[in-house]
């Protein structure tokens, strides 16, 4: 009796989730910046694919490619590169990203935000020395940073996604919310980050 009384409360389990038949997705997560990192990880990545023979995997990346880490600039170009070796890969907008896009469109807020989270970093990597950037106020660090950043890698940060669906997997950069279709929370985390 003392069982059937606690089974209400008992939850079931979460059903079994399936990538696309034939298919085997990675999804990997925030990068910030660490080369080293990413390079062992899509060595890895390949040691699994060998072991496991058929076809090669799909990458997603979650957002968040930049900032923090020393070499931000050099992992959006190895991603680049890895694009034109692998055209599945996908990638999802992170709200590092999303920042660095509206401070390279001259938007002084976004950029002070962009710095106070780790944008010194990138900054940094796309060449611009330290003295220029210490002694620089917002303005002409802004020109700088336009100047250094390539087209190609706004262009590459620019088609980024805010979801991706495969099989019975929905991929975000931040979170899904409770109650909110799934369409509406990409559109709302969007708001969000561009509102600060």
């Amino acid at each position: 009796m003392l069982a059937k009384i606690f089974s209400r409360f008992v939850k079931a389990a979460p059903p079994d989730a399936h990538a696309p038949d034939g298919r085997r997705l990675y999804a990997i997560g925030d990068i910030h910046g660490r080369l080293d990192l990413l390079d062992g990880l899509l060595m890895q990545i390949r040691a699994d694919e060998t072991a496991r023979g058929g076809p090669k995997g799909e990458l997603i990346f979650l957002g968040d490619l930049i900032n923090r880490g020393p070499q931000s600039a050099q992992v959006i170009d190895r991603l680049i590169a890895l694009k034109a070796e692998r055209p599945e890969t996908r990638f999802l907008l992170g709200n590092h990203e999303e920042v660095f896009l509206t401070a390279l469109d001259g938007n002084r807020d976004a950029l002070r935000f962009f710095d106070r989270v780790g944008g010194a970093e990138t900054i940094l990597s796309y060449g611009i020395m330290p003295q220029a950037y210490e002694t620089a106020d917002f303005s002409e660090l802004a020109t700088m940073l336009q100047a250094a950043v390539s087209p190609a890698h706004r262009a590459f940060l620019e088609d980024f996604e805010d979801m991706i669906i495969e099989g019975d997997y929905v991929f975000v950069h931040a979170g899904v919310r409770q109650g909110v279709p799934l369409v509406r929370t990409a559109e709302q985390y969007s708001t969000t980050v561009a509102a600060g």
